[in-house]
């Protein structure tokens, strides 16, 4: 697979979307996580609508705090999130995805 692509503009090149095989090596390496903030949903009860917004521009926030940028994170729910920590291998690439989690839960 080609790890480029002809964008919209001639003779502008970007780069591709991850392969399914570059997936699956951070899923085998143990990179990849998935973190939930159903938590603070739950404490939150009523007010969850109003404070969402909040809570998902805070971890946008300790995202680019703690992850490079070639690191994959991507809401995937009303509470969920995918971390791919690139950089790091297994436990590793977890703590960092719980420790963003934690500043979370903290936090609010």
């Amino acid at each position: 697979m080609n790890d480029v692509h002809q964008s919209h503009a001639p003779g502008t090149l970007i780069p591709a979307a991850p392969t399914w095989e570059r997936i699956n090596d951070l899923v085998e390496r143990g990179c990849v996580t998935v973190i939930s903030v159903d938590a603070i949903r739950k404490r939150s009860g009523d007010r969850w609508p109003r404070k969402r917004d909040a809570v998902w521009a805070y971890l946008g926030k300790k995202f680019d705090e703690h992850l490079a940028y070639q690191d994959i994170r991507h809401r995937i729910g009303e509470t969920d999130f995918l971390v791919a920590v690139t950089s790091e291998e297994g436990v590793a690439a977890q703590a960092l995805s719980l420790k963003i989690l934690e500043e979370a839960l903290l936090f609010f």
